[in-house]
């Protein structure tokens, strides 16, 4: 008879880092975000000398593309780690600006437009004519479609890309979405006007956005580019510029 030998039991402190086949979502989360807070540190900090004197609009979109590039080069990073891609964390390129995506940017012109319409029935704002005309009209319409893309990108990406995959298989997919829709709430606070409304409607607007996503137990949510929920951003971001504050849940 042929013995086999005794398997070995992995130890307590194996069994704190690994499950039973990579690292445990939370400590993988762990070093995402460790890593996005070193590097948007530095990034930070040479940025502002870079731009120094710079007015607001240029400073505005060079922090929010070295944000989107940060949180994008340490999913790339962990996703070598963890032997995944860039599109299981929500950004497979070949799919990008799909029908769900345009289904969503149709979803969100339409909420917008209903609330734009309710608060001009109770005269909250009024119409005054055109401000723009000809070429303007066009050259500033592209430009703030490509404004908003841009931050729509990095809210959904930075928001509910890597931490969303991850956090959902340590968790499940409804309490990361829940604990995740709560910090973006939150961390709405540091907006100048904001009141507990605005953030409670924050929050709220993160989980539908949420529940825009699939999530099948094996790869987390789809993506943020086929996912209606950046369509719906894209256009949801462009209230600020409409009305100084209008908090909506939608």
């Amino acid at each position: 008879m042929i013995e086999t030998a005794p398997s070995v039991r992995p130890s307590v402190i194996h069994r704190v880092f690994y499950n039973h086949s990579e690292l445990r979502a939370g400590w993988r989360l762990v070093v995402f975000l460790a890593l996005v807070y070193a590097l948007g540190y530095a990034a930070n900090a040479a940025l502002r000398r870079l731009l120094h004197g710079s007015d607001d609009a240029t400073s505005f979109l060079a922090f929010e593309a070295m944000d989107f590039l940060i949180v994008l080069f340490t999913s790339w990073l962990m996703g070598r780690f963890e032997g995944r891609t860039i599109g299981d964390y929500g950004l497979p390129w070949h799919k990008i600006f799909g029908i769900q995506f345009w289904q969503g940017a149709a979803l969100g012109f339409a909420a917008l437009t209903g609330l734009l319409l309710t608060m001009r029935t109770f005269g909250v704002f009024h119409f005054e004519g055109i401000a723009l005309h000809g070429f303007d009209i066009w050259k500033w319409a592209i430009a703030y479609a490509l404004v908003f893309a841009l931050v729509a990108v990095r809210e959904e990406f930075g928001n509910r890309g890597y931490e969303l995959f991850t956090l959902s298989a340590g968790i499940g997919f409804w309490p990361a979405a829940i604990l995740l829709s709560a910090y973006f709430g939150y961390h709405h606070g540091g907006n100048s006007g904001e009141d507990w409304i605005g953030l409670f409607n924050a929050g709220a607007f993160g989980l539908l956005l949420c529940s825009c996503y699939v999530a099948p137990a094996t790869s987390g949510c789809q993506s943020v580019f086929t996912s209606p929920s950046t369509g719906a951003r894209l256009t949801s971001t462009a209230c600020p510029t409409v009305v100084k504050r209008c908090p909506v849940i939608f």
